[in-house]
């Protein structure tokens, strides 16, 4: 008889949050919006970055919700270049192109870096250590 081994307290810990991630993300970047729509005094960091920190879960969770309605396939990951592709997409567009266009925007490295470090949290929730896989992954067309 085989015995089931109990998940380990790190497991069960990150599959919770792994499980409600979005939604916080969410809560915060739009309390930090509306915080500064009211004029909130809020220190640097957290009024220039964490919602740039954000960005990408949110946005690749979103996409992934569509991709999983539209095959009807709750399961379903993203293949892992999408997400890559789509956080270098935001790069350039907010950080080199409308910069050059619109002065609400501003080129700045740490906006690129808090893309790529929110790429890396949405890895480690959906993927997670195991390096689960799409079925997409590698396969054409």
């Amino acid at each position: 008889m085989e015995t089931k081994h109990p998940k380990r307290r790190l497991d069960t810990a990150r599959d919770l949050l792994a499980k409600g991630y979005f939604a916080a993300c969410c809560v915060l970047a739009l309390s930090i919006y509306l915080a500064q729509r009211l004029g909130a005094d809020l220190p640097g960091p957290i009024n220039n970055y964490v919602n740039d920190l954000l960005c990408m879960p949110i946005v690749l969770k979103i996409c992934q919700y569509a991709v999983r309605y539209i095959r009807s396939d709750r399961q379903l990951l993203l293949p892992k270049l999408l997400p890559l592709a789509l956080t270098l997409y935001y790069c350039l567009f907010f950080e080199y192109f409308l910069p050059g266009y619109h002065d609400r925007y501003t080129a700045d490295t740490m906006d690129i870096l808090m893309y790529l470090l929110g790429l890396l949290f949405f890895y480690l929730m959906e993927y997670g250590e195991t390096g689960k896989t799409s079925e997409y992954d590698g396969k054409a067309g």
